[in-house]
C-alpha cells in the first residue's frame, strides 16, 4: 500500500481441486484505510478431503459505485497449497 487513499474493493478466495474444479468461491467487500492483517474464517464443510489450492484476489471490482467514484487498481494475486 502506497500514498494515502483507501483501497475499496474485493478479497476473493476460491479452492480449487487437483483437477482445477472450483470447490468453492468465496466474496467480501473491503476497505483498507491503514496497514492491515485481516483474518477470514472460510466455512469448508462439505469439501471432501484432500489437496486443494487456494487461491487468493484483491480487486477493486466494485458493482454498489460508479466507475468514475473509486480509484481503480490491478488486482493482486496469489495461491496456496491448503488441506481443509
Amino acid at each position: 500500500r502506497d500514498g494515502n487513499a483507501a483501497y475499496i474493493g474485493n478479497v476473493m478466495v476460491r479452492l480449487r481441486n487437483e483437477r482445477g474444479t472450483i470447490g468453492l468461491q468465496w466474496t467480501r467487500e473491503i476497505a483498507v484505510y491503514k496497514d492491515l492483517r485481516r483474518v477470514y474464517e472460510i466455512p469448508v464443510d462439505g469439501l471432501p478431503a484432500g489437496p486443494w489450492t487456494a487461491e487468493f484476489e484483491l480487486n477493486t471490482n466494485r458493482s454498489t459505485l460508479n466507475e468514475g467514484e473509486i480509484l481503480q487498481a490491478p488486482p493482486v494475486r496469489t495461491s496456496v497449497r491448503v488441506r481443509p
